[in-house]
Formats: C-alpha cells, structure tokens, sequence
C-alpha cells in the first residue's frame, strides 16, 4: 500500500536521478574546461546536500503528523513536542522584521502572517490537532548530519532513526557489512564525510578541490538507500 513515506521517496529518488545526470555529463574528463569541471561537480555536491536535507524534513513532518493523528489527543502526544512547537514558533515569529511602512517581512523576503502563525500554534497547544505547525516544529539549523537527522524525528518520539535505519535491506546491502553495528558505523563516517566536503565547497567557492564523479555518484547510492531504509522504518514505526 502507497505511503506518504512512499511518494516522498520517490520524488526523492527521481531528484537523485536529476542529480546523477548532472554528474554523468561532466563525467569525461576530456571534455570542457578544468575549472567548468570543477563548478559542475561542486554544484552537484551542493544540490544533493540540499535534496538529502529537504527529503529529510518531509520525511520527518510527516511522520510528526502521522505520529499526532494516531494519538488522538493533546494528553497522549510525546512528551516534547507540544513544547518544542511553541518554542521554534515564538522564536520564529521573534526574527521577523518590521517594516518601516508597517507589516512584517522575513529574512528570505517573503511577507508572513505572523497572526496566523501564532493563532496556529495558540490552538494546537490548547488541543486543537488539526492546526498546521509542522514547519515550525520540523526544521535543521545545521547541516543534515547524523545527529540532526536523529533531533527531527526524536521530538516525535522516535529516538535515533539512524541506527533503526541501518538494519534495513537497501543500506545493508548499500554498505555491504556484516551487522546492524557495523552497518549503522559505515552510514555515521559517510554522512559526517558528506557534510565536511559540502561545506568545505560551500565556503570556498574559488578552490580547485572538488568531489570526483565517482564520489558524486558513491554519495547518490548511499542516499538512495537510505531513502529506502528510512521508509521502511517509519512505515513499521
């Protein structure tokens, strides 16, 4: 049966495909320029950090979701995330600007409700379930490496997501090790890897380094299967 977890996947794995074809086109390295070579491997390694994060959060506002309607009632929610919610709003809403001619304004530009915003979060921590407060309560203030991967689904009550991943078919056969822990090990050193090269690009732009195509490509297997693993267990969770 087709799951939320399900059609964000696969989205998901169609972008990788998006992504793996950037990458085959500057695969020779005969053709163009060094320094073209060079701007399109560290655009694809950009992308794909953004694609893996923004994955991540779907997967994790809609497991908050599901996790809310199946308790039913305010009392029965995990303990932390009625709170959390009000928290990431109220400081959410405290970053707003006010424009000089009156209205608010965020810092990508956009033009918010803050009233909205706040009457949302107000009635979903009197009881009322049915209140979108997702996008306050499901965001990463760093990079997506493990431990953040973990903080977004732990506030739903689902304590590291990593490691349950890790024993799934699609990332032991991926990792190719002999055990859960072992497994669960490889993913840690190749996530943390990912984001230490992602951000070395991103904050020196004009470095001659970037990742060969194969990495690229090492990197994509490696998030599409823990797509799939992720999926499994937040359909079993």
């Amino acid at each position: 049966m087709d799951t939320d977890f399900a059609a964000i996947t696969d989205d998901f794995e169609r972008d990788l495909d998006a992504i793996r074809s950037l990458v085959d086109a500057f695969r020779d390295s005969s053709t163009g320029a060094a320094k073209i070579r060079v701007s399109a491997a560290n655009a694809a390694t950009l992308l794909l950090a953004a694609t893996f994060e923004e994955f991540v959060r779907s997967m994790a506002r809609s497991y908050a979701k599901q996790v809310v309607s199946a308790r039913g009632s305010f009392a029965r929610l995990p303990p932390r995330l009625a709170t959390t919610a009000w928290r990431r709003a109220m400081r959410s809403l405290t970053n707003l600007r006010i424009d000089s001619s009156g209205g608010f304004s965020s810092s990508d530009g956009s033009s918010p409700d803050p009233r909205s915003r706040f009457d949302s979060i107000y009635r979903f921590c009197e009881g009322d379930l049915s209140q979108d407060i997702y996008g306050d309560l499901i965001y990463n203030e760093n990079n997506m490496r493990p431990s953040e991967i973990n903080a977004l689904f732990n506030v739903s009550g689902l304590s590291d997501v990593c490691r349950m991943a890790s024993d799934k078919d699609p990332l032991f056969e991926q990792l190719r090790e002999e055990d859960a822990s072992r497994s669960h090990s490889s993913l840690i050193s190749i996530l943390e890897g990912f984001f230490s090269r992602r951000n070395t690009i991103a904050h020196s732009l004009n470095s001659g380094n970037s990742s060969s195509p194969d990495e690229i490509g090492y990197d994509i297997d490696v998030f599409r299967a823990f797509g799939r693993s992720l999926r499994e267990t937040l359909e079993s969770a």
